[in-house]
C-alpha cells in the first residue's frame, strides 16, 4: 500500500504507479466569504419578497375571515418549533449546515411572513373608520 501525502497526486499507469507533487492547484478555486449573519439576512429578504409575491399573485389565497387568519397565524407560530426539531436531523446529512441555511430557515420565515400578512389583510377588511374625524354638516351647529 502506497501512502499519498497532502499536496501529492497519485497516478497509476500501465507500467507502475507514480507520485507527482503538485506545485500549483489543478483547478483555480474561488472563495466567496459570506458570514452566517449575511446569509440569514438574505434568507429574510428572500422570504419576504416571496411572501409579497404570493400575496399579490394569489390575492384569494388564504383565510378571508379574522378568525381564520388568526388561527393560521397561531399555527404559523408553531412552525419554527417544528423547524428546530428538524435541525439536528438535517445536520447529520453530508451538506446539513447548508441545507439548514438554504432551505429550512427561508421556509420557516416564509410561513411566518405570509401568515402575518394574512392577519393584517383580515384586520384591514374589517372596515370601520380609517382615521381622521367625521365631517359635520354646515347646519349641525346652528340653533333653531
Amino acid at each position: 500500500m502506497v501512502r499519498v501525502q497532502p499536496g501529492e497526486l497519485f497516478l497509476s499507469g500501465p507500467d507502475r504507479p507514480k507520485r507527482v507533487t503538485r506545485t500549483q492547484p489543478a483547478v483555480a478555486t474561488v472563495s466567496l466569504d459570506m458570514t452566517v449573519d449575511s446569509l440569514l439576512w438574505l434568507d429574510v429578504v428572500g422570504a419576504g419578497l416571496l411572501a409579497v409575491w404570493v400575496l399579490f399573485r394569489f390575492p384569494d389565497l388564504g383565510p378571508s375571515s379574522l378568525a381564520g387568519s388568526l388561527i393560521c397565524f397561531l399555527a404559523a407560530q408553531v412552525f419554527p418549533n417544528l423547524g428546530l426539531l428538524l435541525v439536528p436531523l438535517v445536520l447529520r446529512l453530508p451538506l446539513g449546515p447548508i441545507l439548514v441555511l438554504a432551505l429550512l430557515a427561508p421556509s420557516v420565515l416564509f410561513v411566518l411572513l405570509v401568515a402575518s400578512a394574512w392577519l393584517i389583510r383580515a384586520c384591514l377588511r374589517l372596515g370601520g373608520p380609517r382615521g381622521g374625524h367625521p365631517v359635520r354638516g354646515r347646519l349641525a351647529n346652528t340653533r333653531v
